[in-house]
């Protein structure tokens, strides 16, 4: 609406997950952008996706900063890399390309190896920072995932839970709180999570055969799932 406002002759498309829900409709649309007829595309990251747009000289990313300041600590490297895939957008056939980031953090380390497609020093450098804080692939992870109608249920299983692991747990194994999962409530079912964690994998396995084996034995009627190796909590 702001973009239409401020060019009204312009002819601008929307690219997005609800707009191109219907069969055909993304070919359709991406067909348009490729032979001109759009001015101004507005998406999501699906425009990021490997589109090869031969008329694009510039793109926009707004309000980057939420995947910059993230609690997931594979924001920063999924941030970079979405970053590094929408800048090959621009200039594709010859023209000049320009990318401009919205961003309150411009002195971000991350945006000066974005600037100087320098992924290996940006990479290098969030391994340094995962190594300090005992991050994969310094440590390795386990998530235990439980969930039913009532989240203070769910909270009380894990806790019960934690406390038969540290009973059979091992010095490089450690525990973290019970706590509900970021997207807590799916359909009126309640989940929560139990983070576990270990010095590496070898160490982690050890653990979780005593550890499933003990819960199994008890019985329990909660539903619950390991999840070795969590892309995200």
């Amino acid at each position: 609406e702001e973009l239409e406002v401020k060019w009204p002759e312009a002819k601008i498309m929307r690219l997005d997950q609800d707009s191109a829900r219907r069969r055909g409709s993304a070919s359709r649309m991406l067909e348009a952008v490729h032979s001109g007829e759009v001015d101004i595309l507005v998406g999501t990251q699906i425009v990021a996706k490997g589109h090869d747009f031969k008329k694009v000289s510039l793109v926009v990313v707004l309000n980057t900063d939420p995947q910059l300041l993230s609690f997931d600590y594979r924001a920063r490297e999924r941030l970079f890399s979405v970053l590094m895939q929408v800048a090959g957008r621009a200039g594709r056939s010859g023209e000049q390309g320009e990318v401009l980031i919205q961003t309150k953090y411009p002195k971000d380390s991350l945006f000066r190896y974005l600037k100087d497609n320098d992924f290996e020093g940006f990479a290098q450098e969030e391994l340094k920072a995962r190594k300090t804080a005992s991050m994969t692939p310094y440590s390795a992870q386990a998530l235990m995932i439980s969930e039913g109608k009532d989240i203070r249920e769910v909270l009380d299983f894990l806790s019960q839970v934690k406390k038969i692991g540290l009973s059979v747990q091992t010095r490089s194994v450690r525990f973290y709180d019970p706590v509900p999962q970021t997207v807590q409530k799916v359909m009126d079912i309640e989940r929560a999570q139990l983070l576990i964690e270990a010095d590496n994998k070898m160490e982690l396995q050890r653990f979780l055969a005593v550890f499933t084996s003990e819960i199994e034995n008890r019985q329990f009627k909660n539903v619950w799932h390991i999840d070795v190796d969590p892309l995200s909590f």
